[in-house]
């Protein structure tokens, strides 16, 4: 069962077979959802699983195992998924201001 509101969210398959989706619409902005595929399992929500408001991001898989999720509807930044650290910030990207 989802929560919070996906609608224009985005989301990667991870290489362990998990889905992380991320962002959405207005009480959706920061989660992160995880779903990995079993008989009895069922979303996992982080409610503020991003630094950022998220809708409409692209999110893209590394060599690392972790997703860089960049800008989406007026979000000129990038963040990484899971963070390698709690302080792990979300550094502005102004080529993304510069295409708007």
């Amino acid at each position: 069962m989802v929560l919070a509101n996906v609608w224009c969210s985005s989301g990667t398959l991870m290489p362990d077979g998990r889905l992380v989706q991320t962002g959405g619409w207005a009480d959706g902005y920061l989660r992160v959802r995880i779903y990995k595929s079993c008989g009895t399992c069922d979303w996992k929500e982080i409610p503020n699983g991003l630094n950022q408001q998220s809708w409409c991001v692209t999110n893209h898989l590394l060599l690392d195992g972790r997703q860089i999720i960049i800008g989406g509807r007026q979000a000129f930044n990038y963040e990484f998924y899971p963070k390698m650290s709690a302080s792990e910030n979300s550094p502005s990207f102004p080529f993304l201001v510069m295409t708007t």
